[in-house]
């Protein structure tokens, strides 16, 4: 992710990040949970290492140099709550992100993905799902096990066909 290049890396890599002042990081009881890197000159693919962090319930890796896939790990992240990735280059989401349980919002807005993950409509805490912006030129999948879903946003992207009715507009 080009650390060299980070805005805020003050003590980064300096002992434990639970116990010094890792900027972005917060910890509670000794576990990373919360992760705020958001314009931050990030670059690159986000690596694999991403899922070892079994408690973190906040990621925000927004900016504008992210590429490739969403690593497969991401959907290991099962206490996670919130996921921004907006604003970057990236062009899939794991196609297990359903494994996020906890998850209440999605979004990942301006990027280049190019497909609504299948599993999607299997997030029934989600609330807001934002993927506008993109390159989706895919159907929407079902989204019937939504029920809390409030805010769905797809606006500027390529996708064909009818609007299912599982939405309930």
């Amino acid at each position: 992710l080009n650390g060299t290049a980070w805005r805020g890396k003050e003590g980064w890599l300096e002992g434990d990040p639970c116990a010094g002042f890792w900027r972005g990081v917060t910890c509670r009881f000794h576990r990373v949970v919360r992760l705020e890197l958001a314009h931050n000159n990030l670059e690159g693919v986000v690596p694999d290492s991403i899922g070892d962090l079994p408690f973190l319930e906040h990621l925000d890796l927004s900016g504008k140099a992210l590429k490739g896939m969403a690593p497969a790990s991401l959907a290991n992240l099962t206490a996670l709550r919130v996921l921004l990735l907006h604003r970057n280059q990236l062009t899939a989401l794991p196609d297990d992100v359903s494994r996020l349980e906890c998850l209440a919002r999605l979004e990942a807005s301006s990027n280049r993905l190019t497909a609504i993950p299948s599993t999607v409509g299997h997030m029934f805490r989600l609330k807001t799902l934002d993927l506008s912006r993109n390159l989706i030129a895919a159907p929407i999948p079902d989204l019937g096990s939504m029920s809390r879903l409030r805010t769905l946003q797809l606006q500027r992207n390529r996708i064909p066909g009818p609007i299912p009715s599982s939405i309930g507009l």
